[in-house]
This record gives C-alpha cells, structure tokens and sequence, in this order.
C-alpha cells in the first residue's frame, strides 16, 4: 500500500519538476511560487513515504545494500526536484531584487524632483528679495 502511493507521488514529482521549466518561462510570480510550494509538499510526502516503505523492507528482511540501492534512485528524484525549488526560489528572489531596485530608483528621482522644485522655489524668492530691495533702496 505504502510503495503504490510512494510511486504515485514519486511520478507527481517527476511530473511537476518537468513543467518547471515552462512556468518559470511563463514569468507569473504566483504561479512560480504555488508551483515552488507544490514541489516542496510534494518532496516532502515522497520522503515521508520512502520512510514508509524503507520501515517495511527492513522489517521484510530486505538487505541493507537493496535498500540503499533503491533509496538512491528516490533520492535522486527528489534532488532533482530540490535543484528546481532552488531555481524557482533563485528566480522570486531575482524579481523581488528587481522589484525593490526599481522601488529606489523611483524615490530617488521623487526625491530629486522636490528637490529641484525647492531649488527653483528659493531662486524666484531670492530673486523677488533683490527685486524689493532694489525697489525701496533709492539709488
């Protein structure tokens, strides 16, 4: 019972970690992000099962080496998936680098907009101070 639903999930897995590539080229955060959270859930139940199925081989009497043989070809599937939810991580955190970049350099030019319009505020102030001095110093 175990190993068959060890299976089904072990082919979710490879399944879900081949369309990686088709979502990140999607560009869709959210989707990039569910999918990265779907990966994750998914490695996890296939871990929890091989556990599963690893208890009964042992107590089947299984050796130890057929264990580790078969543990490394589900290991290696779940690596794979690993490598991708690293990717998929690497790509939000790009976005939000992105993101957070492109937020300063807005400040930024805000900031130097006020800053120039302060600037051309005190200049016609000045200028209106000089224009009223010359005005009520008789020359």
């Amino acid at each position: 019972m175990a190993e068959a639903d060890l299976k089904t999930k072990i082919t979710q897995l490879q399944m879900a970690t081949e369309k990686s590539d088709a979502i990140l080229n999607g560009n869709k955060k959210r989707a990039i992000a569910r999918h990265g959270e779907s990966l994750k859930e998914t490695i996890a139940a296939v871990n929890k099962l091989r556990l599963t199925v690893e208890a009964e081989k042992i107590s089947k009497g299984t050796s130890a080496e057929e264990i580790e043989e078969w543990n490394k070809t589900v290991e290696n599937t779940m690596e794979k998936a690993d490598g991708m939810v690293e990717i998929l991580e690497q790509w939000l955190d790009e976005q939000d680098a992105r993101k957070e970049k492109i937020q300063l350099e807005e400040k930024a030019e805000r900031e130097e907009i006020e800053r120039e319009k302060q600037l051309q505020f005190e200049l016609k102030l000045h200028e209106a101070k000089v224009k009223l001095q010359s005005e009520i110093t008789p020359e």
